[in-house]
């Protein structure tokens, strides 16, 4: 009798069961793999910046304007200007001094490397009380 339930039970086991069967059709694999924060932030677009290099400024040394006030002026001179589609998100200081601007979304760079002349003009007529100011320099930041 104990021979026949063995028996019994390894034919049950053997055969096979509606239940255990993935559904056909529409089912996801088992090795599904999710995205990563760094594969996600790696597909996004990249801002476009420009350097500007203001070491030869002495006054912006002494008291350099806060990032705000340098990306609402300059936000708004390109709004007045005929580059109206172009606008900068953010900038920031370096440690040597310069000015580094970020371009908007989807702005290219060569948009922002034609009115850097422009943003240039704005920073050093707002900021800069030398009479004879000597022009600062401008250039891509490409990594």
């Amino acid at each position: 009798m104990l021979n026949k339930a063995i028996t019994g039970l390894q034919k049950a086991n053997t055969a096979p069961s509606g239940k255990a069967k993935p559904p056909r059709g529409d089912a996801e694999p088992s090795n599904k793999t999710f995205p990563t924060y760094s594969a996600v932030a790696g597909a996004r677009p990249k801002n476009t910046s420009v350097i500007l290099d203001l070491t030869q400024t002495q006054s912006v040394h002494a008291s350099r304007p806060r990032p705000v006030e340098i990306c609402n002026l300059v936000n708004d001179v390109l709004t007045t200007s005929p580059h109206q589609q172009v606008h900068i998100s953010a900038v920031r200081w370096t440690t040597k001094g310069n000015l580094v601007v970020i371009g908007g979304l989807d702005i290219p760079l060569q948009h922002l490397q034609l009115v850097a002349l422009l943003i240039l003009q704005a920073f050093t007529n707002t900021f800069t009380s030398a009479i004879n100011p000597i022009p600062p320099t401008t250039q891509a930041n490409v990594r």
